[in-house]
C-alpha cells in the first residue's frame, strides 16, 4: 500500500503534496493518517516508479546499493570509535553487512525508510566527528561540518521516526571526547547549539498532524492491557527480546504482534529475572566505563611509585611546544639560503602508564643559513599526560612535500602510540599530539558510544516513553544493530575496560578470532535462508506460522486464495480462527473464498461475523448484500447494503479502501433496483453515489450506469450526455462504449455511427467475449445473421463457461442449420447446467434434427425429469413417438 497503492507514489498529486501526507499518501489532517511522516523515502519511491514503474528489480536494488552504503558507513564510523587495529573495525563492518535481522529492511521494499534513515544518522554523526576535530584546530570549516550535521540529523528523521536521537548521540560524543581527555574551550558552544537545534527540530515534528487513534489491540495488545503492573513487566522485557533478536537471530518473523510474546503479569516469572540481569549488566559496563573516564579526566596518568616534579612539568610543556613547532615546519618552504635542518633518527624514550612510547623528533637547529646538524644534547625518560601521545602518524609522514594538504594528513589512520595497543602487537610507533579524531585511546569511550547507539536509536520504538504499533520489529533494529555490531568489534578487538588497554594474548586472541569467524559464518548463513523466506508472499507467512500462528495462517489463506487454491486457502483460514475467532479481516477473506465457490449460504455466515466483529468493515456488506442477492434474498440484501453506505470512516487507517466500498455498495443497491424494475429508485442511489463521490473514486462507472437507466426510461439526450461523459472520463472505458453504441443502434439514421463504436470496442478489447456478443446482437437487429453467427462463435470461444454466451452460439448455428456445430455447444450447455431442463430440451431437438432418437427421447425425459410439466418438451416428445417413460 506504502508504493502500489500510495497516491504520491504514482504521480496523482505535485511533488510538493507528499509533504502534506504520511508515508501511505493520506493527507495528515485526515482523521485516517497513519502519522507516519517519511517524505524523504517516499520521493525515492517515486523516483523508483517514474525510472521504470512497479518493476520489482529496480526497488530491490536500490535497497541493497543503500545497504552497501550502510555497510561502509559503519566501517567508516568504526575506524573512529574503536580502539586502533584493523580486527575490531573488519569484525564490525562484516558483521553489519551479513547481519539476519537486516534482511527485513532490505529485501522488504518499504523497509527503504529504516535503511535511508541509518544513512542519515551516521552522516550526520560523521560530520560532528569533523566539526570536533576542526573546532580543535581552530578551523573555520567547523561552522560548515555543524550546519551539515543538523542538516544530515533533519533528513533523517524524514525518513525514519527513530532518527529523532541523532544529535543526542553526537552531543555524547562530544561529552565523551571530553571525559577522553580532550579539551576543547568551545565544547559548550557547540553543544549549545546541538540542543537548540534539536529541540527546534522536535518541536517541528510534533506540530504536525497526529492519529487519534496509534493502533488497533491486535497490533500492541499489551499497551491495551488494563494492569500497570503487566505492562511494567512486559515492557521492560522487551528490549531483552530485542537485545537476542540481534545476539541470537535463530527465530524471525514478519509479524510479532497478537500474543507472538506473551505479557508478564508476575515477578516470578524467570523472564523478569532475565531482564533484571540484562539490565544490571548493562549498567555495570557503563558504570565502569564512565568511572574510568571520569578517573582519566580528574588526574593525569603516572606511572606506578614516580612523582612529578616542577622540572618534569616544565620540560613537558617545552616538549609540547616543540611538538607544535614540528608541525610548522612540515609546511615551511625551504628557498634559497634559508633552509632547515632535521634529523630523524634521535628519539625521546618517555613512559606512560609504566610502558614506554616513542615520539620520533626532528633533531637539529634552524638559524641563519646553517645545514650542519647538531643532534639535540639528551635523550631522557619523561612522565607526560596520557593524552600527549594519543594517535600517531609515520615518521615518514613528516617528510611529506611543503604542498601537501592538511586533510588529507588527517584523514589517514593513525596506529595507538601505546606498547602492545596495535593490532599486530608492535611498539614504540611514533606518535604526534591528539588531534581529536577519534577516541583510539579509550576503550571505555568506544563501549559508551557503542550502547549509546544501540539504545538511544531504539528507544522511541521501545514502548517505554509512549505506546507504539507493534511489540517488536525486526526492521526497527536495522539503525541499533550499528551499536551492536560496534560492541562484538570492540570484544573481539581484545581489552579490557578501564586504564589497561592491553588487548589478548596471541592465543587468547586466535581463538576470539575464530569465534567472530563462525559467528559471521552463522549470521550468513541465516541471512541466506532468510531471504529465501522474503522471496514470495507464501514463503515469508509459512516461516511465521510457529511465532504468529493467526496472523501468518491468515495471510496464509489470502495468498492460498488469489492463486485458486481453495481448499488449501480454507484449511489455513480456519486455522488462523481456531487460534483467534475474532479476527474480521480472516472472516472476511474466508466468505470471499466461499463466495468464490458459490457457497453463499457459508459466505453469507462468514460475512456477518467479520461485522460482528469489526462492524466498520465496509466490504463485508458489499459482499454480504452480494451473496444475499445470489440466494434470491433480495429485501434482506437492499437493507445489507443501505446499512453498508452509511457506515463513517473517521480513524480508520485505510480511508480510501472505505470510501470505495462504500461507493460499491451504492452501485450494487442500484443495480438490484435497476435488476426489479424500479429505475426511479436505481436513478435516485446512482445520483448519491456521484454527489458523494471520494476524490479518487473513477466516475465513468457512474456515468454509464446513470446512461443506462436514462435509456430505460426512454431519455435519450439525458442517456448520451452521461454516456459521453463516461466515455470522457475514460476513453477506453469497454461498457460504454458497448451502452452507447446499442443506443445509438434504436435510431436508424444513426446505426453506421452505432457500429463504429461497436468496431472500436473490438480494437480496444479483441479478447473480450462481451463485446463480441453485443456486436453479434447488432449484426442480428440489422438482419446480417451471417457476420452475426461468426461472433457469436467467438464470444463462447472466450467464454466456454458462460452458459449464455454459449447458448446463443448453439441457437445461432441451429438457425443456420450447421445441426453438428449445434450440437458441440448445446452439449456444452448441459455439461455447464445439468440442472437446467432447457439446456436438455434443446439438445433433445438438435439430436431429433439429426435423427438420433434414442439420443434425442433420453435427453427430453432428463428434461420432463427436473421440469415434468414443460409444454416443449412434452410436444417434443410426442413428436418423436415414443414413451414419456422408458
Amino acid at each position: 500500500r506504502a508504493i502500489l497503492g500510495n497516491p504520491d507514489v504514482l504521480g496523482t498529486g505535485s511533488w510538493s503534496q507528499m509533504l502534506h501526507n504520511d508515508f501511505w499518501g493520506t493527507p495528515l489532517v485526515d482523521s485516517g493518517s497513519h502519522g507516519s511522516y517519511r517524505p524523504l523515502c517516499v520521493a525515492s519511491f517515486k523516483l523508483n516508479y517514474l525510472l521504470d514503474g512497479f518493476k520489482p528489480f529496480g526497488y530491490h536494488l536500490v535497497n541493497v546499493l543503500l545497504h552497501s552504503l550502510a555497510t561502509g558507513l559503519v566501517v567508516k564510523l568504526a575506524r573512529h570509535l574503536l580502539p586502533a587495529g584493523r580486527s575490531g573495525v573488519a569484525i564490525a563492518g562484516l558483521l553489519f553487512a551479513a547481519h539476519p535481522i537486516h534482511t527485513e529492511a532490505v529485501a522488504g521494499v518499504v523497509g527503504r525508510a529504516d535503511l535511508t534513515g541509518c544513512i542519515f544518522y551516521l552522516l550526520a554523526l560523521l560530520a560532528y566527528i569533523r566539526h570536533v576535530r576542526w573546532r580543535q584546530w581552530g578551523d573555520r570549516r567547523q561552522w560548515l561540518a555543524l550546519a551539515a550535521t543538523v542538516l544530515l540529523a533533519a533528513a533523517a528523521l524524514l525518513c525514519k521516526e527513530t532518527a529523532v536521537t541523532a544529535l543526542v548521540v553526537c552531543a555524547i560524543y562530544d561529552i565523551i571526547k571530553g571525559y577522553a581527555g580532550s579539551r576543547d574551550k568551545h565544547r559548550a558552544r557547540s553543544l549549545g547549539i546541538i540542543a537548540l537545534s534539536l529541540a527546534f527540530i522536535v518541536h517541528c515534528r510534533l506540530t504536525l498532524p497526529r492519529p487519534a487513534t496509534l493502533f488497533s489491540t491486535a497490533d500492541n495488545p499489551t499497551a491495551r492491557s488494563g494492569s500497570l503492573w503487566t505492562r511494567f513487566l512486559t515492557f521492560t522485557y522487551l528490549p531483552v527480546v530485542n537485545f537476542k533478536l540481534l545476539l541470537l537471530p535463530d527465530v524471525l518473523s514478519f509479524d510479532w504482534g497478537m500474543d507472538a510474546i506473551p505479557r508478564l503479569g508476575t515477578v516470578c516469572d524467570r523472564k523478569v529475572a532475565l531482564a533484571a540481569l540484562f539490565y544490571l549488566a548493562l549498567g555495570w559496563a557503563l558504570w565502569s566505563s564512565c568511572r574510568a573516564l571520569v578517573n582519566r579526566q580528574q588526574s593525569p596518568v603516572r606511572p606506578s611509585g614516580s612523582k612529578t616534579t616542577p622540572n618534569a612539568s616544565s620540560f613537558n610543556r617545552k616538549l609540547a611546544n616543540k611538538l607544535n613547532l614540528a608541525r610548522l615546519l612540515r609546511t615551511t618552504t625551504t628557498n634559497n639560503n634559508d633552509s632547515a635542518s632535521i634529523n630523524y633518527n634521535q628519539s625521546f624514550q618517555g613512559a606512560v602508564v609504566g610502558k614506554k612510547f616513542a615520539c620520533h623528533w626532528p633533531l637539529g637547529t634552524v638559524g641563519d643559513g646553517a645545514s650542519k646538524e647538531k643532534p639535540f644534547p639528551f635523550t631522557t625518560l619523561l612522565t607526560a599526560p596520557a593524552d600527549m601521545c594519543s594517535p600517531s602518524l609515520s615518521s615518514s609522514s613528516y617528510a611529506s612535500s611543503s604542498s601537501s594538504s592538511s586533510s588529507s594528513s588527517t584523514s589517514s589512520s593513525c596506529a595507538s602510540s601505546v606498547r602492545g595497543d596495535s593490532a599486530d602487537g608492535s611498539t614504540d610507533e611514533p606518535c604526534l599530539p591528539d588531534e581529536g579524531n577519534s577516541l583510539h585511546n579509550s576503550p571505555a569511550a568506544a563501549l559508551v558510544m557503542s550502547v549509546a547507539l544501540l539504545a538511544l536509536p531504539f528507544l522511541p520504538a521501545s514502548n517505554l516513553l509512549f505506546y507504539v504499533g507493534f511489540v517488536v520489529a525486526e526492521r526497527i533494529l536495522y539503525l541499533p544493530s550499528v551499536g551492536y555490531c560496534l560492541l562484538v568489534g570492540l570484544a573481539g578487538r581484545g581489552g579490557r575496560v578501564g586504564r589497561s588497554t592491553k588487548p589478548f594474548g596471541p592465543r587468547r586472541r586466535q581463538l576470539v578470532l575464530v569465534c567472530v569467524g563462525l559467528l559471521l559464518i552463522a549470521y550468513s548463513a541465516k541471512t541466506v535462508r532468510r531471504n529465501r523466506d522474503w522471496a514470495d508472499e507464501e514463503s515469508l507467512f509459512r516461516s511465521a506460522v510457529a511465532v504468529n500462528p493467526p496472523k501468518a495462517l491468515g495471510n496464509l489463506g489470502s495468498v492460498l486464495s488469489a492463486q485458486g487454491r481453495y481448499q488449501e486457502a480454507k484449511e489455513a483460514l480456519k486455522a488462523a480462527l481456531n487460534h483467534r475467532p475474532n479476527m474480521a479481516d480472516v472472516h472476511y477473506n474466508l466468505g470471499i473464498l466461499l463466495q468464490n465457490q458459490q457457497d453463499y449460504n457459508e459466505a453469507v455466515e462468514s460475512f456477518r461475523k467479520a461485522i460482528r466483529f469489526r462492524p466498520s468493515l465496509a466490504l463485508a456488506y458489499l459482499n454480504l448484500g452480494t451473496s444475499l442477492i445470489a440466494l434470491g434474498r433480495c429485501q434482506e440484501a437492499a437493507s445489507v447494503l443501505r446499512e453498508g453506505t452509511k457506515l463513517d470512516g473517521a480513524g480508520l487507517r485505510d480511508r480510501a479502501a472505505h470510501e470505495n466500498a462504500r461507493i460499491s455498495a451504492l452501485l450494487q443497491l442500484g443495480n438490484l433496483y435497476a435488476d426489479q424494475g424500479k429505475l426511479q429508485r436505481a436513478l435516485a442511489i446512482y445520483r448519491e453515489a456521484l454527489h458523494t463521490l471520494p476524490e479518487r473514486y473513477p466516475p465513468q462507472g457512474i456515468y454509464h450506469r446513470l446512461g443506462d437507466i436514462f435509456a430505460r426510461l426512454n431519455q435519450w439526450s439525458e442517456a448520451e450526455r452521461f454516456q459521453r461523459a463516461a466515455l470522457e472520463a475514460q476513453p477506453d472505458h469497454i461498457a460504454a462504449h458497448l451502452s452507447y453504441g446499442t443506443m445509438l443502434a434504436r435510431n436508424s439514421s444513426r446505426t453506421s455511427e452505432a457500429e463504429q463504436w461497436f468496431r472500436r470496442a473490438l480494437r480496444l478489447a479483441p479478447n473480450d467475449a462481451s463485446v463480441h456478443h453485443h456486436y453479434a446482437e447488432f449484426l442480428s437487429s440489422q438482419r446480417r445473421t451471417e457476420e452475426a453467427f461468426q461472433y457469436r462463435v467467438k464470444a463462447a470461444e472466450l467464454a466456454p463457461e458462460d452458459y449464455a454466451l454459449v447458448m446463443a452460439a448453439a441457437s445461432s448455428l441451429r438457425l443456420l442449420d450447421r445441426k453438428l456445430e449445434a450440437e458441440r455447444w448445446y452439449r456444452q450447455a448441459v455439461k455447464l447446467r445439468p440442472q437446467e431442463a432447457r439446456a436438455h430440451t434443446n439438445l433433445g431437438a438438435i439430436l431429433h434434427l439429426l435423427g438420433r432418437t434414442q439420443e434425442a427421447a433420453n435427453s427430453y425425459r432428463e428434461a420432463l425429469r427436473l421440469q415434468p410439466d414443460d409444454l416443449t418438451t412434452l410436444s417434443n416428445l410426442a413428436k418423436l413417438g415414443v414413451p414419456a417413460i422408458s
